[in-house]
């Protein structure tokens, strides 16, 4: 939970205002150590463009689509170990969503079994590492050819 709402400021509030490193909103009063004049001269109005904004929440929706994708398989894979019964309504929605998100990703690494119902599915974790690389990879692609 954040204490400080200022500490880390939202990047699509159009209020914040750049000055040398640190931020600090427009409507707030300088306090001492702005008021040097090495500061004065770094301090600059920075309004986001619309499409500025745009691509900042696109940015964020990619992360938070992946993240629940990420999500969901890591639950498979805890299910999968801990030997969960696949007749359970939960554990058979989850294997049903996951199933074509970990498909492409079957028979790179062998599934040991542990025990006589639990398997250490390293399908899973190949899949949460890809898709997190790949969600990365579109965030940056995103910003590369925003500039």
């Amino acid at each position: 939970m954040r204490d400080d709402p200022d500490r880390y400021p939202d990047p699509l509030d159009q209020r914040t205002e750049v000055v040398g490193r640190s931020r600090r909103r427009a409507d707030e009063a300088p306090d001492d150590r702005h008021e040097d004049a090495e500061h004065d001269r770094f301090a600059e109005q920075v309004p986001l463009a619309p499409t500025q904004v745009a691509i900042v929440r696109l940015a964020r929706l990619i992360y938070f689509v992946f993240g629940v994708i990420e999500a969901l398989i890591a639950i498979r894979f805890l299910l999968k170990l801990f030997g969960a019964n696949a007749q359970s309504t939960f554990t058979s929605v989850i294997y049903g969503v996951t199933d074509p998100l970990t498909a492409p990703f079957m028979g790179v690494f062998a599934n040991p079994t542990i025990g006589t119902h639990s398997v250490l599915e390293l399908t899973s974790l190949l899949a949460i590492i890809v898709y997190a690389l790949v969600s990365f990879g579109l965030v940056r692609l995103l910003y590369v050819f925003a500039d």
